[in-house]
């Protein structure tokens, strides 16, 4: 079923896009929804494809990476 995006949804990603580590209560405050109903549209945003995942950025000029064998 394709879904379209409402307001609060944009609003969502936007701030995701800003902070991907925000808690569901920070996101709750900032679209005025519940924490559940944030975690509800979160789940639904990732399930069709809106969010396909979270990703680390690392200055790496800045930062020395030793690899450890597993």
């Amino acid at each position: 079923m394709k879904y379209l995006l409402d307001r609060v949804d944009e609003q969502i990603l936007c701030a995701l896009k800003s902070n991907g580590r925000a808690s569901h209560a920070e996101l709750s405050g900032q679209v005025n929804l519940s924490r559940n109903a944030v975690r509800v549209r979160i789940e639904r945003l990732e399930r069709e494809g809106f969010i396909r995942g979270y990703t680390i950025v690392t200055g790496m000029a800045e930062t020395t990476v030793t690899s450890l064998p597993l």
